[in-house]
Formats: C-alpha cells, sequence, structure tokens
C-alpha cells in the first residue's frame, strides 16, 4: 500500500509541474507564432486550467478505468467550490465584492455547464453521445466568453501570462525566422512543451495504475479513490494560485478560476473521456449522491455570490463546513452500501 501510495503522490507532483511546464511553453509559443488573441485564450483556458484531470482522464480512458476520471472531476469540483474558495475567502480576510465580476447570467451558465453530467449519468452511463453533447457545450460555452471578451488569462497562473493583452499590438504577427533570438525562443519552448506532455503522460499513466491497486486493496470503488486522494491532487494549481491571489490582495481573480475550473472539468475533460471510453460507475447511488451534493454546493455557493455581490469571510469557513459534511456524508453512505466492486 506504502508504495503505490508513493507512487501516486509523484505522479500527481509530476502531473502539477509539468502542466505549468507546459502552460509557459504555450504562451511562448503564441507569442512568436503571433497567434490571435482568441486562440491563445483558448488553448490556454481549455489545457492550462485542467491539465492534471484531463490527462488522467484519458489515461483512465486508455486504461479502461474511465471512473477514475468521474471521480477526479466531481471531487474536484466540490473541492474547488469548498475547501479552496473558503480557503481563499480566509486567507484574504475581507469582504470579497463579485457583483461587477460575473454577472447572473454567467453565474447560470457556468452553473448548467458544471451541474449537466450528473443529470446525464442519472440513466448509468455516460455515453459517447453525451460526451459529444458535452463537447458542444463547452465550444459554446468557449464562445460567450470570446464574445463577451470574459477569457480571463491571468486565471490560468498568475506570472505565466503577465501583460497579456495590455497591448493591442501584443499578439501580432511576427517572421521569426529572421530573427534568430525569437527563433531560440520558439524551439526551446517547442522542446520544453515535448517535455511537459512526455512528464504528463507519466505521471498519469503513474497516477491511474497506482489508484486502481489502492482501490483493490481497500476494497472500494475507483470512483472513491477519484473523488477523494486523486481529486485533491489535481486540484492544487486551482489551491496554489489561489492562495497566490489571497496574499497579493486579489482573491476575486481566484473565485473567477474556481468557477472557470468547474465548468471546463465538467465539460471538456468529462467530453473527452466519454467519448474515448463511455463512463458506466459500479457505484450508480454513491456516484448520483456525491454528484447532487455537487450541485447543492454549487447552488449554495451562488446563493452567496448573489446575495449583495460579496463574499464574506464567515461565508467561507461554511464552504470548508460543507466539504466536512460531505467527506462525513460518504463515509456513512459507503458503509451503508458496503464496499463496492470496480
Amino acid at each position: 500500500m506504502g508504495l503505490y501510495l508513493l507512487l501516486l503522490i509523484i505522479g500527481i507532483v509530476a502531473l502539477v509541474a509539468a502542466g505549468r511546464f507546459v502552460s509557459r511553453a504555450l504562451v511562448t509559443i503564441a507569442h512568436v507564432l503571433g497567434v490571435s488573441e482568441f486562440v491563445i485564450a483558448f488553448f490556454l483556458l481549455a489545457f492550462s486550467t485542467t491539465i492534471p484531470e484531463f490527462f488522467v482522464g484519458i489515461s483512465a480512458a486508455l486504461a479502461g478505468a474511465p471512473t477514475l476520471s468521474l471521480g477526479d472531476v466531481i471531487g474536484s469540483n466540490i473541492i474547488n467550490l469548498t475547501l479552496i474558495a473558503g480557503s481563499v475567502i480566509l486567507i484574504g480576510r475581507k469582504d470579497i465584492p463579485i457583483a461587477g465580476e460575473i454577472t447572473r447570467k454567467q453565474g447560470l451558465w457556468i452553473f448548467g455547464v458544471g451541474s449537466l453530467p450528473v443529470f446525464l449519468i442519472f440513466d448509468g452511463v455516460l455515453s459517447r453521445y453525451d460526451g459529444i453533447l458535452l463537447l458542444v457545450i463547452f465550444f459554446v460555452y468557449l464562445t460567450r466568453l470570446a464574445k463577451e471578451k470574459r477569457l480571463v488569462l491571468g486565471a490560468v497562473g498568475g506570472e505565466m501570462t503577465e501583460g497579456i493583452g495590455k497591448s493591442p499590438n501584443m499578439f501580432a504577427r511576427i517572421k521569426f525566422f529572421g530573427n534568430s533570438e525569437d527563433g531560440k525562443r520558439f524551439m526551446g519552448a517547442i522542446l520544453v512543451f515535448a517535455l511537459g506532455v512526455a512528464l504528463l503522460i507519466i505521471g498519469a499513466k503513474l497516477v491511474v495504475d497506482s489508484a486502481q491497486r489502492i482501490a483493490v486493496l481497500l476494497g472500494v470503488s475507483q470512483f472513491i479513490i477519484g473523488l477523494f486522494l486523486i481529486a485533491f491532487g489535481t486540484s492544487v494549481p486551482e489551491l496554489a494560485f489561489g492562495i497566490r491571489a489571497a496574499f497579493a490582495k486579489s482573491p476575486e481573480t481566484s473565485i473567477g478560476d474556481v468557477l472557470g475550473a468547474v465548468a471546463l472539468n465538467s465539460s471538456w475533460v468529462l467530453g473527452v473521456v466519454a467519448l474515448l471510453h463511455p463512463i458506466v460507475p459500479a457505484a450508480l447511488g454513491m456516484t448520483v449522491f456525491s454528484g447532487i451534493f455537487m450541485i447543492a454546493v454549487f447552488a449554495a455557493f451562488f446563493f452567496l455570490m448573489n446575495r449583495g455581490g460579496v463574499l464574506y469571510p464567515r461565508e467561507g469557513l461554511a464552504l470548508i463546513i460543507l466539504y466536512i459534511l460531505f467527506f462525513a456524508g460518504m463515509l456513512v453512505f459507503g458503509n451503508a452500501t458496503a464496499p463496492l466492486a470496480q
């Protein structure tokens, strides 16, 4: 057991570190090639904030264990909306005004996108058709964000995107082949990107293989391992960004990052996973319970947001308590239904 836990931790660390390398490389490549603002925003928003979940999902689907990814996504979403958002509010130690950051209509869109997979799996399977629907919703959602000019690049990693969008000529096309400095930057970024992707693949395989072994040794479903162990690990980027934002006295940017991550996990990540391998959870009752809890937390989060447009420290504490209740509820529910097979 100890060995597999160690391998799981190593895999998660590799995912987080490699995700940061890949994100930085994408920014450099986009700058050198003069890629349009929309395209760079698309790739940064779609991949950078969900890289750990995305690669774990692909690896799990190819290994025939897509329920690991389902647990990871639902668990990550709950952690984002409770532990991470709550911690950011408490660390910031001030009231967070968000009325101007997210409108009611945008909030409803995020709520709908984030909650949709739970309703789709009520029939016992997240099919390939469901995966296509989720990907269509993802593209519609991203297009709406682009039209509303709300593709906040800073949410993918602080200093990593510093300066993007500050100048209208930032994305002007350049001829780097005649510029040795640009050529070196481009080739260096390509190398970092390739190494980063390779590390992501290795890290994801370590996470999936060790998680499957741990599930067998503990006698619990793979969904539960994804819901807690893997979800904690893949939520590290959001947590790190949130802590940085809180100490920088701009915690509202982390709230936007959290909401964006939830929407992308539920649409982009699960859409790709279901397309590769239909998700049929053996622990359907537990899956539905955790999914409904996620929706309830989502609803509570938006209620707090829309009640005056300000998040208070006491509400941050309430969000953290919600996660503790969720954990306790899953323990009770798991004991009531007995250990589940894979």
